[in-house]
C-alpha cells in the first residue's frame, strides 16, 4: 500500500475500510445483501441479509489488527466496554464480532495484478451474545481459530439466524 504524502485516511481509517471490503466480498460471494450503518451507535457496521423464508440477517461490529494476540488457538481481541456491553445484548437481528487481522506492513496488505486481487490474511468471527455485560473500561473477547470467516461459515450463520440458533 502507498505511503505517499496527500493520503487522506490513516493507517486505522485503512484498516476499517479492509475489513469492510473482505465482509462485503463473503456476503457477495454467498449471494446475500450487505448494508453499512452511516452511524455506528449500537456497535453495527454491517448488516449481511439473505433471501432465505425468513429474510434472515445478521449485524456485524468489525475490528481491524496488525498486531494479533494469539494464544494457541484462541485469538484474544481486546474490546470497549460499550461495544462488548452491545455484542452481549439480545437483540432481534443478532449481533457478531469480526475481528481481520492483516500482516504487519501495510505495504503486504494489497497486492492487485491483471491475474487477481489478494487481500491478506482473513477474518475470524464470534459470538457472544449473553454472556454478562462488564462494567470496566474494557473486556477481553476469545475468538476461536476455528471460526474462521468465509463463505462456508456465512452460510451456517444465515442458517442458524433462521431458527435463532446464533
Amino acid at each position: 500500500m502507498t505511503t505517499a504524502d496527500n493520503q487522506l485516511l490513516s493507517e486505522n481509517d485503512k484498516k476499517e475500510q479492509l475489513s469492510f471490503v473482505y465482509a462485503s466480498a463473503v456476503a457477495t460471494a454467498c449471494g446475500y445483501t450487505f448494508s453499512t450503518q452511516n452511524l455506528d451507535r449500537d456497535s453495527t457496521d454491517i448488516t449481511i441479509s439473505s433471501r432465505s423464508s425468513r429474510r434472515a440477517s445478521i449485524a456485524f461490529q468489525l475490528k481491524c489488527t496488525s498486531s494479533p494476540d494469539w494464544d494457541e488457538d484462541v485469538l484474544k481481541y481486546q474490546l470497549k466496554a460499550k461495544n462488548y456491553n452491545d455484542l452481549v445484548a439480545p437483540r432481534q437481528t443478532p449481533l457478531l464480532l469480526l475481528v481481520m487481522e492483516l500482516p504487519p506492513e501495510p505495504e503486504d496488505w494489497l497486492s492487485i495484478s491483471r491475474e487477481q486481487l489478494v487481500l491478506k490474511r482473513c477474518a475470524w468471527w464470534v459470538s457472544i451474545i449473553g454472556q454478562p455485560e462488564t462494567d470496566k473500561g474494557s473486556k477481553q473477547v476469545r475468538i476461536p481459530r476455528s471460526n474462521l470467516f468465509g463463505i462456508d461459515a456465512m452460510q451456517e450463520l444465515i442458517k442458524k439466524s433462521e431458527t435463532n440458533a446464533l
